[in-house]
């Protein structure tokens, strides 16, 4: 791998491209990422289907707010699974792995409160 590289930066051409790049803001210095902080930090939750009190894509954005993490597939890691109309089969992942799952009302509770709620 590093023979590869030297070899690519021997021609000047890589050289300017690799310049462009380090002066539009491209750095090749590791950033450790931020950890999420907020109430809900360290929880992960996946929403599937459509809700109807808000757009998808503002509940996540809340929901980041507070902390959680939004995964993008139904994983053995997702700890909640919030529910919507047509929801497909991420839920019947779900409910193979035993997944949490809950429905809008549960998501408007936890953006309201700022926390999880116990469970009835």
């Amino acid at each position: 791998t590093a023979e590869s590289i030297v070899a690519w930066a021997a021609h000047p051409a890589n050289r300017r491209f690799a310049d462009r790049l380090r002066d539009a803001g491209l750095t090749w210095q590791h950033k450790p990422a931020d950890r999420p902080s907020g109430p809900l930090a360290g929880v992960t939750m996946l929403i599937t289907g459509s809700l109807g009190e808000m757009r998808r894509l503002e509940a996540e954005s809340r929901l980041r707010s507070l902390g959680v993490k939004i995964a993008s597939r139904m994983s053995k890691s997702v700890d909640h699974l919030i529910v919507g109309a047509d929801p497909g089969s991420k839920l019947d992942r779900a409910r193979k792995l035993g997944t949490p799952i809950h429905d809008e009302t549960w998501l408007l509770d936890v953006l309201e409160h700022e926390r999880i709620p116990e469970p009835a």
